[in-house]
């Protein structure tokens, strides 16, 4: 799932075309919510990943 998310938000970031202000404005916010996401899940990860070393 996260390597999903990487991959989405590199495919917008490296996407250099032509877009209309709206269009543009767009993907910049799917940008910011998948990294926000990324981040999310990397918390969430290290959390399980700590609650399992103490198991």
């Amino acid at each position: 799932m996260l390597n999903r998310y990487e991959t989405r938000a590199n495919n917008l970031t490296s996407k250099v075309e032509n877009y209309g202000t709206t269009a543009l404005l767009e993907k910049e916010l799917d940008r910011d919510t998948l990294t926000g996401d990324i981040a999310t899940l990397d918390t969430f990860v290290t959390a399980v990943t700590d609650r399992r070393e103490k198991l």
